[in-house]
C-alpha cells in the first residue's frame, strides 16, 4: 500500500474517430550523425535452454533537415544442444523476443522521429540489463527491453494521409469520447514511487447520426480502438513504476494537444490525439 501521495492531478480530452491511408514511409539517402549498438542475450531466465541473441543498432540520422533514429535488430537463434529438433524449434517460436507483440509491431527495421520521448526510449534500448534492473521496478530486465522494443514500434513512421484532422476539430455533429485522465504519484513503504493513472471515458453520440452510425463511431473513436489486449482492466488505468522513462510519458499524457502538437510536428501528418494513444499504450504495456 502507497503511504503518501505526493501529487494529483485530473485533465480532460477529446477523442474521435480518425480514418488514415497509411503506408511505408521511405527515407532516401539520409545522413548518418552517430551509430551505436550493442549485443543482448533473451534466455527467458533459463540458462540451460535456447536462447537468442540480439544485437541492436540505433542510427542516428538526418534527412531533409530533420533528426531520426533509425532502429535495426540482427536476431538469431541459438538451439541447445541437449534438446531434442522438435524441442528447439518449440522455443524458437515461444522464446522469440517478439513472442508477445502484436502483428502489428513486429519490425526488425524501422524509423522514428527524434524527440524527447523517443531519445529517452533509445538510450533504455541500449541499456544494459544491471543498469536497466535499477530503473525497472518489480520487471526483469530483459523483459523491460522487450517491453521498450515493443513501445518504439508504436511510433514507426508512416506515410500517413489524414482525412480527418479529429482531436483539435471536434463539432456537435461527430461523435466522440470524452477521457478524464487523473494522474497520482504515489510512494510505498519501500521508498519506490509509482504513477496511479485513472481514466474514465464517455461517449458523447450525436443525433445527426444514425444508430448504426452512432455505434461504429463508438469503437472506432474509443482512445484504445488500435489496442490489442485480453485485459480490459487496463483501459480504466495503469499504475507505473516511476522513471526517467514514464515520467516522460506522463508529461506526454498531460500535454494540451496544441502543446503535444509542438513536441511532435515533424512527425509527418500524425495527429496529436494518435500520438497520444500511442502514449496510453505505451504507459499499457509498462504496468507494474
Amino acid at each position: 500500500m502507497p503511504t503518501k501521495i505526493i501529487d494529483s492531478q485530473t485533465i480532460q480530452f477529446r477523442f474521435n474517430s480518425e480514418s488514415e491511408n497509411k503506408s511505408e514511409y521511405i527515407i532516401t539517402s539520409p545522413v548518418l550523425l552517430a551509430s551505436r549498438s550493442d549485443l543482448f542475450n533473451f534466455t527467458c531466465g533459463d540458462n540451460n535452454k535456447p536462447c537468442y541473441t540480439i544485437t541492436v543498432n540505433v542510427n542516428d540520422i538526418e534527412y531533409n533537415g530533420e533528426l531520426y533514429y533509425e532502429i535495426n535488430y540482427d536476431i538469431q537463434f541459438i538451439p541447445f544442444k541437449n534438446c531434442s529438433p522438435e524441442q528447439n524449434a518449440r522455443y524458437k517460436i515461444t522464446t522469440h523476443p517478439f513472442a508477445t507483440f502484436s502483428n502489428d509491431v513486429k519490425f526488425e527495421s524501422f524509423i522514428v522521429h527524434k524527440n524527447s520521448l523517443t531519445q529517452i526510449l533509445t538510450e533504455f534500448l541500449l541499456m544494459n540489463y544491471t543498469d536497466l534492473e535499477k530503473v525497472s521496478g518489480s520487471t526483469t530486465g530483459e523483459r523491460y527491453k522487450t517491453i521498450i522494443m515493443e513501445i518504439l514500434a508504436l511510433y514507426k513512421i508512416t506515410d500517413a494521409e489524414e482525412l480527418s484532422t479529429g482531436a483539435l476539430s471536434v463539432d456537435s455533429k461527430t461523435p466522440y469520447y470524452t477521457l478524464d485522465v487523473t494522474e497520482k504519484e504515489l510512494k510505498y513503504e519501500c521508498g519506490y514511487y509509482y504513477y496511479d493513472i485513472g481514466y474514465e471515458f464517455k461517449f458523447i453520440s450525436s443525433d445527426t447520426c444514425s444508430l448504426e452510425e452512432n455505434i461504429k463511431h463508438e469503437k472506432l473513436a474509443h482512445p484504445f480502438a488500435s489496442f490489442s489486449s485480453d485485459d480490459d482492466t487496463k483501459f480504466e488505468g495503469v499504475i507505473v513504476y516511476k522513471n526517467d522513462l514514464t515520467k516522460m510519458l506522463v508529461e506526454f499524457l498531460l500535454m494540451d494537444y496544441e502543446e503535444l502538437e509542438t513536441k511532435i510536428q515533424h512527425t509527418l501528418k500524425v495527429s496529436p490525439q494518435s500520438y497520444k494513444s500511442n502514449v496510453m499504450e505505451s504507459l499499457a504495456l509498462l504496468w507494474d
